[in-house]
C-alpha cells in the first residue's frame, strides 16, 4: 500500500486487490448489480469519464452521404477489438444498405494480414471485400479529427467498446451506435453517448444494434441534423466539465 487511500480509475474490471480502496465510475458503468463483482468500494460520480478535445478542431462539414450518395460507416478502434460477432453485425448492416462502405482506421496493428482477415470475414457473410476501406496512422491529431468528418456513422466495437474513439467521433458530430453489455468494458459507450445527448445510440442486443445503424444510414437528413447538434452538445456536456469532475 504505497498511499493511505488508493483509487482505481478508469476501470475496465476490478483489480481484485483488497489494498485498492475505491473504484470510480458512474451509475451506468456500475449498476447496483455490479457491487458483488468488485473487491473495491464503488464510488459513483455524475459522469464516468473526462474528455478534453482539441481547442483548434477542423471546421465542421456536412455528412459525406449528402454528396457521396451512399453512407460511410467507420470504426477507428484498434483491430484486436473487432470481434467476429461485431464483424458479422457490420456485414449485416452493409448488406442492408447496398452501396454503403465501412472505413476501418487504426494507428497500429493494421497489418496486411489483419486487412486480409477482415475482408475474408465480411466476404463470408456475402459482402464484397472492397466495401471495406482502410486507413492507417495520420500525421497529427488534427488530421485524425479531419478523418472523422469523412464518415457518417461510427460503429462501436463489442464486446470491448471504445472510449476515446467514441468521444472523438461525437466531438466531430458523428453519431455512434454502441452495444451495451454486462461488464464495465461493455458499458462505456452507453455513458458516453448519453452524456453527449445521443441516448438512442446505446442498444442492448445485436439485432437492435444492426437495426439502429441501418435506420440511421437510411435517413441522410437525420444525419445532417445530428452533426451540428452533437458537435455543439459535446463541449457543454459533463464529459468535458473538468471542474465538476474534480470536485
Amino acid at each position: 500500500r504505497p498511499a493511505p487511500v488508493q483509487v482505481h480509475f478508469p476501470p475496465m474490471s476490478t483489480t481484485g486487490m483488497k489494498a485498492m480502496d475505491y473504484v470510480v465510475g458512474d451509475a451506468r458503468l456500475f449498476p447496483e448489480s455490479a457491487e458483488a463483482d468488485f473487491s473495491e468500494t464503488i464510488y459513483r460520480l455524475p459522469c464516468a469519464f473526462l474528455y478534453a478535445p482539441l481547442t483548434d478542431l477542423p471546421p465542421l462539414t456536412p455528412p459525406p452521404a449528402t454528396k457521396n450518395g451512399y453512407v460511410t460507416f467507420g470504426s477507428f478502434s484498434r483491430p484486436p477489438k473487432i470481434s467476429t460477432t461485431a464483424l458479422a453485425a457490420w456485414a449485416r448492416i452493409l448488406s442492408a444498405l447496398p452501396g454503403s462502405h465501412l472505413r476501418i482506421k487504426s494507428g497500429a496493428l493494421l497489418t496486411d494480414g489483419t486487412v486480409a482477415t477482415l475482408r475474408r470475414g465480411v466476404a463470408r457473410h456475402g459482402v464484397a471485400p472492397d466495401r471495406l476501406e482502410f486507413r492507417t496512422r495520420v500525421a497529427d491529431d488534427i488530421a485524425h479529427y479531419q478523418e472523422l468528418l469523412d464518415i457518417d456513422i461510427a460503429l462501436d466495437t463489442f464486446p470491448h467498446g471504445g472510449v476515446l474513439t467514441t468521444c472523438d467521433a461525437l466531438t466531430m458530430g458523428v453519431p455512434v451506435v454502441t452495444l451495451t453489455g454486462e461488464r464495465v468494458l461493455e458499458r462505456y459507450g452507453a455513458t458516453l453517448v448519453q452524456e453527449a445527448g445521443f441516448a438512442e445510440g446505446s442498444v442492448t442486443d445485436v439485432d437492435r444494434y444492426v437495426g439502429h445503424a441501418v435506420s440511421l444510414g437510411s435517413d441522410v437528413p437525420r444525419l445532417a441534423a445530428l452533426r451540428p447538434h452533437l458537435a455543439a452538445s459535446m463541449p457543454g456536456s459533463a464529459l468535458c466539465d473538468a471542474p465538476r469532475f474534480t470536485t
